[in-house]
């Protein structure tokens, strides 16, 4: 197992990290549309208009105007609020990082929250004269928030740097650290090129990685126990066997569950929280309540044993009503758990 998750790292480490900027080719992206929809912002189409030139020497990762994104925790975007009274921009609604300049993209603007027309731009090296265009869009970041919704914020750890419509991730440098607790998150925007920033932290790589070998092994365990003793006669009539097989059957979902997952997460494939809940509680409310039937019968076995009496092995009959009873209970838990987090808004922001 050690050696597969090793492998397994190195491969995703190396695609990720040395070949992140060959992506876009393997992609496809020559030319996309979507429609970029946000309360009262405009529709627009956003396109691929050969702007190889644009995207090398601008940057709108650079983008220095700043807005609360949350109370007390302050980020960065490029929307820039037009001249109150026609006069054009100041440097200030235009900023960028040293040694860069704001220059408005033509015809991609929206109206804020309070109703004010704002304009987009990008950052260029001061004097540049080539074409302007739109590269980010901070709207197809798809890194996991509370409550089942995407944020363009990543730790450094654990959290991924996902984007959807076959964008890449692009770091912007605000950190912002609100509590001990969370730690210190950075901020990111999802562009149409790579700049061979890897869409997963090292360290979630590396755990991904081992967990996708260990949920492999897991589950060939589980079809090796199943059909040892479903397709040998001797164990398949010893009926207390059948603990084990239904035990294996809930190991065996759960644990395949998990490999889909880290597959998922290794590919960069947002997951969803929801059934990945609905799993995870189905394989842990299964599995305490068939161990519970089985202490029980334990019990019973050890008690008449004490009392120097014969015991009977429960029937075929009980242990499947026992075991599927167990089955449907986690299944009414998982539904369970994903209404009570959906109603307080408190699903966990961890990806899986």
């Amino acid at each position: 197992v050690s050696v597969l998750a090793s492998i397994a790292a190195r491969f995703c480490v190396a695609e990720w990290g040395s070949e992140g900027s060959q992506a876009n080719v393997s992609i496809g992206m020559e030319a996309f549309d979507y429609a970029y929809k946000s309360t009262g912002m405009a529709v627009f189409d956003y396109e691929h208009q050969l702007n190889e030139a644009a995207a090398a020497e601008c940057d709108e990762s650079l983008c220095q105007n700043q807005y609360e994104h949350f109370p007390g925790i302050y980020a960065y975007h490029c929307w820039s609020h037009v001249g109150q009274e026609g006069s054009g921009f100041t440097e200030e609604e235009l900023a960028c990082a040293e040694e860069y300049k704001g220059y408005p993209v033509p015809n991609v603007t929206r109206y804020g929250t309070n109703g004010t027309l704002e304009q987009y731009y990008t950052c260029c090296p001061e004097g540049y004269t080539g074409p302007i265009a739109r590269e980010c869009d901070p709207s197809l970041c798809s890194s996991p928030a509370g409550a089942r919704t995407t944020d363009c914020w990543t730790d450094a750890a654990f959290e991924p740097m996902t984007c959807s419509l076959g964008t890449f991730p692009r770091m912007i440098g605000v950190h912002s650290t609100s509590s001990d607790l969370i730690g210190t998150f950075s901020q990111y925007t999802c562009c149409k090129t790579s700049d061979g920033t890897p869409p997963l932290p090292h360290a979630v790589v590396v755990l991904e990685s081992i967990r996708l070998a260990l949920a492999c092994v897991a589950v060939v365990l589980c079809i090796i126990f199943v059909s040892a003793i479903v397709l040998t006669p001797e164990t398949r009539s010893q009926s207390l066997n059948l603990y084990v097989v239904y035990l294996s059957i809930a190991d065996g979902v759960g644990n395949i569950v998990v490999a889909v997952t880290s597959t998922l997460v290794l590919r960069s494939v947002p997951v969803g929280s929801a059934s990945s809940r609905f799993f995870e509680n189905f394989h842990a409310t299964a599995n305490l309540w068939i161990n519970a039937a089985i202490a029980h019968s334990l019990y019973t076995l050890l008690r008449n044993s004490n009392q120097r009496k014969r015991t009977q092995p429960p029937s075929v009959t009980r242990i499947t009503i026992e075991a599927f009873a167990a089955y449907a209970f986690a299944c009414l838990m998982g539904v369970w758990n994903i209404y009570l987090l959906s109603d307080i808004g408190s699903e966990t922001s961890f990806f899986y």
